[in-house]
């Protein structure tokens, strides 16, 4: 997914992180060890599942706010859910409605103990997309807010249960500056849309598939684009138009997304 205007001042490259010693990795990811040996026989099904989860996405390029909703269904005998994390900031935690101090981090990790069988969890989040220069996650590239959720970007967006077998239907809210974030765009079907009396516009997408987190039918939830120029025609007989160069430039997009 991504959102973002082409004003290179959006790019990572000329909007390095802090601190100042090695500005543009400030946050780069560890370097890798060797793999752990993972036996089929070690397998064990998620002690919680996620049905359905709908975010809200308050886009900034220095600070999204993320909230999460989340409908779990207990898996098994454990009372706590592991959701998973990777940079993130807890801001508040709240089960059925009602606000919880009833969760801890462990080390990335958010724990949440939970007694029913059922509950709404809503978890809300902030991220830096402009100085996340992982590339995974949500990050600012090339004048756009972008996200690459393979094969465990989405911990670094919001916490959650982020493993293959958690299968969730995935409704995706977007706000943001119009001026900034002019055109936004998601996987499924866009089911609302508006603007705010202070230039902000908003857009709501559903996609009714069940898909992992780490899917490619869902990493890239959020494409947001400024109004793109019809380039000069080379000649009267170039087909192109206005119209024709925006509906380009997004698909090609969206193919090297998805």
């Amino acid at each position: 997914m991504a959102a973002g205007g082409l004003d290179k001042g959006m790019d990572i490259a000329s909007r390095p992180s802090e601190p100042a010693t090695n500005p543009e990795t400030a946050d780069a990811a560890v370097p890798p060890q060797a793999p752990a040996t993972i036996r089929r026989e070690d397998y064990r099904p998620p002690a919680w599942l996620v049905p359905q989860i709908a975010l809200d996405f308050a886009l900034g390029l220095d600070e999204t706010r993320v909230i999460s909703r989340l409908s779990v269904k207990r898996n098994g005998s454990e009372g706590t859910m592991r959701l998973n994390g990777d940079g993130l900031t807890a801001l508040s935690v709240s089960i059925d409605g009602a606000a919880s101090n009833a969760w801890r981090m462990d080390s990335a990790d958010l724990l949440v103990d939970l007694t029913g069988d059922t509950h709404e969890l809503v978890i809300e989040t902030a991220i830096n997309p402009a100085a996340n220069s992982q590339l995974m996650g949500l990050y600012a590239s090339g004048g756009m807010l972008c996200t690459q959720c393979e094969a465990e970007g989405f911990r670094r967006i919001t916490f959650f249960p982020d493993r293959p077998d958690v299968l969730s239907t995935y409704s995706v809210r977007m706000s943001g500056d119009k001026a900034a974030f002019p055109i936004l765009l998601s996987n499924g079907n866009c089911v609302a849309s508006g603007e705010g009396a202070d230039g902000s516009h908003w857009a709501e997408w559903h996609d009714p598939g069940p898909s992992r987190a780490t899917s490619s039918r869902w990493s890239p939830a959020i494409l947001s684009l400024p109004a793109i120029p019809s380039p000069p025609l080379a000649d009267a007989k170039s087909p192109a138009t206005s119209g024709s160069a925006r509906v380009t430039r997004i698909a090609r997009i969206m193919r090297c997304a998805a």
